[in-house]
């Protein structure tokens, strides 16, 4: 059961999730922009370690500080920053932003930002977009829908966030 204020994660560790005003419907999670977000059990993405997230997501709204996911305390994140863009923050700061191929407003999208140790590459409905620099690829997930210390929420229909430690996805998990 994923509605309600809290639930349990779906994988074989049953962890507690929070919910803070993300509502639930039939498709996922729905997020406005202010204050909705999801606090998920601490996962530490390092660099020098494999790993991937997957996601779909819904976006609604073209804005400059829309996080998909992120820490609460710092300013690691993936933000949607324009209709065709998403952008990679670690613990230092920007890092760079990659340009997602047509508009991805108001239709579902499946996105993958996977670590092989070497570079981070992100993925659009199965398609690479580009790829970061290994020196910059960490963080720490705290949130779906949450960044930047708290002040930057996502705003749209989140569904399913997959986070895999210690493995890459390719594409033929496609």
């Amino acid at each position: 059961k994923l509605d309600g204020a809290s639930f349990m994660s779906q994988d074989a560790y049953g962890h507690l999730c929070t919910v803070t005003g993300a509502t639930w419907g039939i498709q996922g999670r729905t997020l406005k922009g202010t204050s909705d977000w999801i606090s998920i059990p601490t996962i530490t993405l390092a660099h020098g370690t494999p790993w991937a997230i997957a996601w779909w997501m819904y976006p609604q709204v073209d804005t400059s500080s829309n996080t998909v996911i992120g820490e609460a305390t710092v300013t690691a994140r993936f933000e949607h920053r324009t209709a065709d863009s998403l952008s990679y923050y670690n613990t230092a700061g920007f890092v760079g932003t990659i340009t997602l191929g047509s508009n991805i407003l108001n239709r579902w999208i499946f996105m993958v930002a996977g670590s092989n140790v070497a570079t981070l590459t992100l993925y659009e409905d199965m398609v690479s977009r580009g790829t970061w620099s290994p020196a910059s690829v960490d963080m720490t997930i705290t949130g779906i829908g949450r960044g930047n210390a708290g002040t930057n929420y996502g705003q749209g229909i989140y569904g399913e966030f997959i986070v895999y430690n210690n493995r890459v996805l390719t594409l033929a998990d496609g």
